[in-house]
């Protein structure tokens, strides 16, 4: 659990949130699996994100660096394609004095995977030959590749499709007037995904999925200015590329 080692007066400015960080967000949730049954998915996220000020406040970007999905009987790999694939976000945090304590807030922005929305208005497509499934990856596959194994299966790839946005709000731990870390809830808001093809047609098919947003979190820890993917994504701290 993070300390509140530094309280706010009513006066008091914000502390500083300038700097580099590692930022991993973990989104839970319950999905029914073909073959699999009922399990709690586990996805985890580790990105490397740099805080400055902006013309009207306070600017955040951050680049994916490592994503790993686990589950009861199966683990989920995104190939380099997939993290190289995935863009380049900028986005306005806030952070705001509530009684005691400051809290942070950021709204990542629409992320759409597999798919080009502009050429789907309705929402995400279901099928493979919707004219907005693109090649995502550029792996010569439809939509984004992601790797699957489970028991008595060689590793699988499927395609899928999705649509999402990153909210974060948590709290922040303050030393002399300086943020030294954040730790709060995450939520994929309007998260939708389909399944619109697999190397092996046992797979093909979109888990009916529910978000836990209690097991749903995000930590931010300050790291040195010169920090990169590698740095920040140790095996025993996260998976990495």
């Amino acid at each position: 659990m993070l300390a509140l080692a530094w309280l706010p007066s009513a006066a008091a400015a914000a502390p500083d949130l300038v700097g580099t960080w590692r930022v991993e967000w973990v989104a839970t949730n319950q999905a029914k699996v073909p073959l699999l049954g009922t399990t709690t998915i586990t996805t985890r996220q580790v990105s490397l994100a740099r805080i400055g000020p902006g013309a009207e406040g306070l600017v955040q970007e951050h680049d994916a660096c490592a994503i790993r999905a686990e589950a009861r009987l199966a683990t989920t790999t995104f190939p380099d394609g997939f993290l190289a694939a995935l863009p380049h976000k900028v986005y306005a945090p806030t952070l705001t004095s509530e009684g005691e304590t400051w809290r942070y807030r950021a709204d990542t922005g629409p992320l759409f995977i597999g798919y080009d929305p502009l050429l789907s208005p309705d929402g995400v497509p279901t099928e493979i030959d919707h004219p907005s499934v693109t090649d995502w990856d550029a792996d010569g596959r439809p939509g984004g590749t992601v790797r699957v194994k489970a028991p008595l299966f060689s590793e699988v790839d499927v395609y899928v499709v999705q649509r999402s946005r990153g909210l974060l709000d948590g709290l922040a731990e303050v030393r002399d007037g300086r943020v030294v870390g954040l730790r709060g809830s995450f939520v994929l808001d309007g998260f939708e995904q389909h399944t619109i093809g697999a190397s092996n047609r046992l797979f093909h098919t979109t888990p009916r999925a529910t978000f836990v947003p209690e097991s749903s979190w995000f930590e931010m820890h300050r790291v040195a200015d010169d920090a990169t993917c590698a740095s920040i994504t140790e095996p025993d701290r996260s998976p990495s590329r």
